[in-house]
Parts: C-alpha cells; sequence; structure tokens
C-alpha cells in the first residue's frame, strides 16, 4: 500500500438486488442503491493537467502518470453501497462476537500510527507518522469515538469483517470495485469534485481533508502538501478522523467520499492498469472499461498492493 495511514471499509451488497433505495445491516449501516452508469475516469494531460488544475498544490506531479489515459467507464449493474464509512463501534461488534485480532495485532508490528516530531525541527527533518507495534484500530494515535471510522484495519480484516457481516445478514458483502466506488464518488458530477472543480471555501463543508486547522496543530503537517491562505482558510472543525456523517452527502446521499479516511477498494493496485484502455494508435479512440477489475495482476510478484480510494484527514 503506497499511502502509509489510515484505511477502513464501504459496504456494497453483491447478490440479487432488491427494488428498494435503501437498505440496512445488522449493524446499522445505511446502504444506498447506485444504479448502473458512466463515466470517464483518469486525465488526459498527467502531471501537467493536474499541476493546473490544483496551483497551490506543492506535491501534483508525483499522482499524474499511473492516471492516464482518460477513459470511459460503464458500471452494468446496481449495486448497494453503505452511506457512511464503517465506524468504530461497528467494527468492535465485530471484534467483541468473534474474538477477531487484526493482522497489526497478529504481527505485532503494529500500525503506522501519529506520532510527530517536535515542531522546532526543520521541514525536511519532520516527519508525523511512525510505525508502533502498540497501535491498532483500538489506538491509533488519536482520539476516536464509536461514531468515528474504524482506522488500522488491513484489507484482510475488511474481508474477515464483510464475511462475519455477510454471515450475519444473509447476503453477500464486499468492498467496491474502484470503478464502483468513482461512479458512487462522482455522483453523475464531471468535475474534479462531487460538489465541483474548485475546492478552496468549498470542500470544509463536504469533507474532512489537512487544511489550516491541522497545521495550527501541527506545524509543517499541511504546507508540504499545498501553500495555505492563512488569513481565509476556512476549517472543517476536526484536525483528526471526523465522525461519519458529518459534511454534506453528495447527490446520491453518501458521506465522506472526500477526505476522512482512506477506503479500501476490492482492486489489486497496478500503477498501469488504466493503460489497458489506452487507444492503440493516433487514430484510435480510447476503449471502453466494462466493469473494470483488477483481479489477478499484482504491482510485484511479492507485493499484492490494493487499491484505496477518497483521501484522509493528513
Amino acid at each position: 500500500m503506497h499511502v502509509p495511514r489510515i484505511a477502513l471499509l464501504l459496504l456494497v451488497l453483491n447478490g440479487p438486488i432488491l427494488a428498494d433505495e435503501t437498505a440496512k445491516t445488522a449493524t446499522g449501516s445505511v446502504l444506498h442503491r447506485i444504479e448502473p452508469g458512466r463515466y470517464h475516469r483518469g486525465l488526459s494531460g498527467g502531471e501537467r493537467e493536474l499541476q493546473r488544475a490544483f496551483p497551490y498544490s506543492v506535491s501534483a506531479q508525483f499522482y499524474g502518470n499511473s492516471e492516464s489515459p482518460k477513459h470511459p467507464v460503464w458500471v452494468t449493474k446496481p449495486f448497494f453501497i453503505s452511506k457512511t464509512e464503517v465506524t468504530v463501534g461497528e467494527f468492535r461488534k465485530f471484534v467483541e462476537e468473534t474474538r477477531y485480532v487484526t493482522t497489526a495485532e497478529k504481527s505485532g508490528t503494529g500500525i503506522v500510527t501519529w506520532a510527530p516530531t517536535s515542531a522546532d525541527k526543520p521541514l525536511y527533518q519532520s516527519h508525523d507518522f511512525e510505525r508502533k507495534a502498540e497501535a491498532n484500530w483500538k489506538n491509533p494515535g488519536f482520539k476516536q469515538g464509536d461514531d468515528h471510522p474504524v482506522v488500522g484495519v488491513s484489507w484482510d480484516d475488511a474481508q474477515a469483517f464483510l464475511r462475519w457481516l455477510s454471515e450475519k445478514d444473509g447476503v453477500k458483502y464486499r468492498l467496491p470495485t474502484e470503478a464502483e466506488w468513482e461512479l458512487a464518488c462522482r455522483a453523475g458530477a464531471k468535475t474534479w469534485f462531487s460538489f465541483g472543480d474548485v475546492p478552496r471555501d468549498e470542500i470544509h463543508k463536504h469533507a474532512n481533508i489537512g487544511n489550516v486547522e491541522l497545521e495550527k496543530f501541527r506545524k509543517h503537517s499541511v504546507e508540504r502538501q499545498w501553500l495555505l491562505d492563512w488569513e481565509n482558510e476556512l476549517e472543517d472543525g476536526y484536525v483528526f478522523t471526523a465522525p461519519v456523517g458529518k459534511y454534506e452527502p453528495n447527490v446520491f446521499g453518501l458521506h465522506d467520499m472526500h477526505g476522512n479516511v482512506w477506503e479500501w477498494c476490492q482492486d489489486l493496485y497496478l500503477d498501469t492498469f488504466y493503460k489497458k484502455w489506452d487507444r492503440g494508435g493516433y487514430q484510435d479512440t480510447v476503449k471502453l472499461a466494462i466493469d473494470p477489475l483488477n483481479a489477478s495482476e499484482p504491482q510485484t510478484p511479492t507485493n499484492q498492493f490494493r487499491a484505496i480510494r477518497g483521501g484522509g484527514w493528513y
């Protein structure tokens, strides 16, 4: 996993699809029905496109290449997806009922947790995260309540939770594919975010991200990622994770698709996966990706990284 911080899960209901608009799990999660749809994903201009769209970013140049080419995607089947991220309280019910021990606890190596160096360190010597053996979903390095999204769970932990919940409810739950996740996140939008193209002065209503309040709490945390407008930057109300559902939902009624914590997808991560839909020659059109899922091509033979989406509070 190339992002060393927080991961959790959104639920997807698989199998026979109900006619209802919503459904509910044994743990209380509400699921919203998402209809089949088409959209374009990826970038046509690579890193330069990101740099033009986000001039305040100081890190856009690192993310463009694996997002090319821009190509059409068709999700052909309806599905249900949870309207919020899975909470600490829901995951605790699973652990208490099954006595499950997470990957971090079994391995003895813990998770990468919030452990910043002293504020007087210069930027090039500072860091905010460190792997600690005692850190896990119960002790992530910052305070959480039962209504916060569970963090510090591996992809295998997510699968164990889904198997347990599937058995309780008598249906098949799974993680969303990357294609399904983006369809649900976009909610019909063709802009950079589900609420528009420009995050400044708007994103604090929709997402918990690393902004000026995190920088005030911990020097160098945000300024290494983008330039801050100290006088006018609007705060989202939380330094670390926020309770699920605190911000405005997208058009599909889903919360925290941008920010709060990263979300596991079903796919294996492969930085060249989008190249499958590249045009064969100068005059060829980009191919249509129909229900794409990378189920068999890992990044390397020894590291089966999984895809994550959504961004986090940092």
